[in-house]
């Protein structure tokens, strides 16, 4: 609880005074609060509040002691408490809570006052401290009075009520998520198919509700809603989908690796490594209002980690040259490469296929970790030099009006794949379920398809990995609208 919880301030000082102040007799104090502001779960706090000396807090559902006409059971049970704690008060005092006994004009008059009489009796030589939670302010008053009736020592001076308003609602949408995680075992937002901006939305929808309705409770209530309308259409899709699929967008400018870095989490399992930050793209989307139409934060993070599992890679500018010089057949291409007096080995295909080896994109296939950390000096940071004029005129030549096409690059590299060992890999063909969609590259891995698309560019502006990703995600997510 300590990593979700807020404290509140000066709740807390109050009931820490009036716990500190009991010694020799116990005392009584109403919790005034509102349903969902999170009474019970601040009460609950209070045993580890090491500034709070409360030893211990025990909760009793008045519910179970109540026969209709009397309030005995409730007042042997803190009786039979009273017996069996007070003697450990050298370690702080118990704290006894009264719940689910917001009023008491179901009672006789007579009843009511008979239970605080004794609770009076018992109190004078029994030094715990009750915490009655209470809805209405009107109730309170109405108990105050039976009591005074009876007695005038069941309180502490001017602290008969602590008012408990719960955390700032600027604080909701943290103490959501936190709560999200610590009760999910670190899950994140976006394993549920939320995103911090589905939170923000509900939270500006739950605010326009009347004063009496905004608290924390009603908050997690919408959370909830949302999370249903997003896992439905989740499970829909599951009956439609024979098997999972990844789509990996793979960049190969010479700052890639940096660049990319921005748009995904590395992760400590091979599982979340690459996988898109949600919260980037958002940033990429507010603002712009044609793009904003298109993806509301739920189809976002449907895209990203729902419907489909989106990655956001690179490669070395080098690899898509060796891969091309090595396997393509095309001449133009050869030629573009060959113009620039490459390293010999090159086109060589058993060293090109250890260089693969070595890229991300094998890495993850294989399920394999890739190492962290950018490699700063040495031959990588040569070959990516040498590559570079190399890439930009092959750039020139696919994205020209002659006969240059990245087909010719995207059959290379899966070839290359196909020599390291990798099965199953198709180019440019119809993926078997999301009609319409061709992939640049293909792989059947058995548990999932795994979609590769690149984007050969030189442009290495953080706005391009934007752009193209969210416009082929956007194709994939019509088609897969369509089979719905």
């Amino acid at each position: 609880m300590m990593e979700f919880v807020s404290p509140l301030s000066e709740s807390e000082t109050m009931l820490s005074v009036i716990a500190s102040n009991i010694t020799t007799a116990g005392k009584l104090t109403f919790i005034l609060g509102h349903p969902g502001v999170g009474k019970s779960t601040f009460l609950h706090t209070l045993n580890w509040r090491s500034h709070i000396p409360i030893r211990k807090v025990i909760d009793l559902d008045a519910n179970s002691f109540n026969d209709g006409e009397s309030l005995d059971g409730l007042y042997n049970e803190i009786h039979r408490i009273c017996g069996n704690e007070t003697d450990r008060n050298d370690k702080g005092i118990c704290a006894i809570l009264i719940n689910y006994l917001e009023y008491v004009d179901e009672y006789p008059d007579s009843t009511v006052k008979g239970f605080f009489r004794k609770l009076n009796g018992l109190l004078r030589n029994k030094p715990v401290l009750i915490l009655w939670p209470v809805i209405n302010e009107n109730d309170v008053q109405r108990m105050i009075e039976f009591s005074q009736h009876v007695s005038g020592t069941l309180y502490q001076r001017d602290r008969k009520v602590v008012n408990i308003t719960g955390p700032k609602k600027s604080e909701y949408i943290d103490i959501a998520k936190r709560t999200i995680k610590v009760l999910n075992n670190g899950a994140e937002l976006s394993d549920f198919g939320l995103t911090n901006d589905d939170l923000v939305e509900i939270y500006n929808e739950f605010i326009q509700l009347p004063i009496i309705d905004q608290n924390i409770r009603e908050y997690y209530s919408r959370i909830v809603s949302k999370w249903e309308l997003s896992s439905k259409y989740l499970e829909e899709l599951k009956l439609k989908i024979p098997k999972p699929t990844e789509v990996w967008f793979i960049f190969p400018f010479k700052e890639a690796e940096a660049v990319v870095n921005q748009f995904s989490r590395k992760g400590n399992r091979v599982e979340d490594a690459w996988t898109a930050v949600t919260d980037k793209f958002s940033d990429y989307i507010n603002g712009n209002t044609q793009r904003a139409s298109k993806w509301d934060s739920t189809r976002l993070n449907l895209a990203l980690h729902g419907a489909l599992k989106s990655r956001i890679m690179y490669i070395p500018t080098n690899l898509v040259i060796t891969t091309s010089a090595a396997f393509s057949n095309n001449p133009e291409l050869i030629k573009i490469i060959s113009d620039h007096n490459p390293p010999s080995h090159w086109n060589k295909k058993y060293q090109t296929k250890i260089s693969i080896e070595r890229s991300p994109v094998y890495k993850q296939l294989i399920n394999e970790q890739f190492p962290t950390g950018k490699r700063k000096g040495g031959p990588v940071v040569q070959a990516l030099e040498t590559a570079n004029p190399i890439y930009k005129d092959i750039v020139a030549w696919v994205s020209g009006s002659g006969s240059g096409s990245d087909t010719y690059l995207n059959k290379a590299f899966a070839s290359a794949l196909e020599e390291a060992g990798v099965n199953n890999v198709s180019v440019e063909k119809e993926h078997p379920w999301i009609k319409s969609v061709f992939p640049d590259i293909q792989i059947d891995l058995g548990h999932k398809i795994v979609c590769l698309e690149f984007h050969y560019t030189f442009q290495d502006e953080p706005h391009i990995i934007a752009d193209y990703c969210l416009k082929k995600l956007d194709i994939y997510m019509n088609q897969m609208g369509k089979m719905i």
